[in-house]
């Protein structure tokens, strides 16, 4: 029952901690405009070469392409495929992919096994799925960590906390795979055997690393995986016209009344108070302010 209990607390923490994360984005200020095509929104042909809105004339007389087909269509290459590292960096390509995969496989065996129905015969799909996901994951996470200590390109800011979370993920796949090896009985068994307090040493050694990663999961960079949706969406692909938007024009204008604290070559030399003062120079002598 102790264990139940720091699962269950566990799982609150990591509900409660990544609706906190979401929060503290959505209430973050309005990024600046990338506003760096392509972009994978409206008509294809002028996603091919780059193009935009801006091509037309009088373009802010017509509706524009609000779909976001082309954006889920993105994103979902990313999601399953990880295009962009195979893109940029392809020796991290299959060790990333096997890791993502492992994940994304460890939560459908889990929840295969947890969620099966009687008379429905999902119990050797979910060891399966179960068993695929702690081979392809630790995999994964150990090639991933030795490309961060070993590659020129990663070893330069590659953290401790990226190790650790590199070990941890290791860890959690290696005992699973243990446990599931170790065990004569079906992956759906085997969860229930922790209900009545008769769960194997490995089991618990499992559940409780599997636990510790989802507390902990919140506070980590990991939370790239539903923040890239924010990132993409709001921030790299965002080309909506203010003039359009009230609210998004009212949180501009907010902005712009916040204090300038930085200092940087492109700012005005005079002391401006606001970043109004600072948008409404046309000096043009670009010398830092002083902050």
């Amino acid at each position: 029952m102790l264990l139940i209990a720091l699962l269950s607390i566990a799982i609150g923490i990591f509900v409660i901690g990544n609706a906190a994360r979401m929060l503290e984005l959505l209430r973050m200020p309005v990024p600046l405009r990338w506003e760096l095509y392509p972009i994978p929104k409206g008509p294809r042909e002028r996603q091919r070469y780059g193009g935009s809105y801006f091509e037309e004339s009088d373009w802010w007389t017509r509706p524009q392409n609000a779909g976001r087909r082309g954006e889920l269509i993105f994103m979902a290459k990313e999601v399953l495929f990880l295009r962009s590292v195979r893109d940029n960096f392809p020796a991290l390509w299959l060790p990333s992919w096997l890791l993502h995969w492992g994940m994304y496989l460890y939560l459908a065996g889990v929840l295969s096994a947890v969620a099966i129905v009687p008379g429905l015969k999902v119990s050797a799909l979910a060891a399966t799925l179960f068993g695929i996901s702690c081979a392809a994951g630790l995999l994964g996470s150990a090639s991933v960590l030795l490309l961060r200590v070993w590659h020129p390109r990663l070893r330069a800011f590659t953290s401790r906390g990226a190790i650790l979370n590199l070990l941890l993920l290791a860890s959690i796949f290696a005992s699973g795979l243990l446990a599931l090896m170790t065990s004569p009985i079906p992956l759906d068994a085997m969860l229930r055997t922790v209900e009545r307090s008769t769960a194997s040493p490995i089991l618990i050694t499992h559940l409780v690393l599997a636990g510790f990663f989802l507390a902990y999961f919140p506070f980590t960079h990991m939370t790239h995986a539903y923040m890239k949706f924010f990132a993409w969406h709001g921030v790299r692909w965002d080309d909506r016209p203010a003039m359009r938007t009230p609210r998004a024009a009212e949180t501009l204008t907010k902005n712009l009344r916040r204090k300038v604290a930085w200092a940087a070559p492109h700012i005005a030399d005079h002391d401006a108070a606001t970043w109004v003062d600072v948008v409404a120079d046309n000096s043009g002598r670009g010398a830092a302010k002083r902050a």
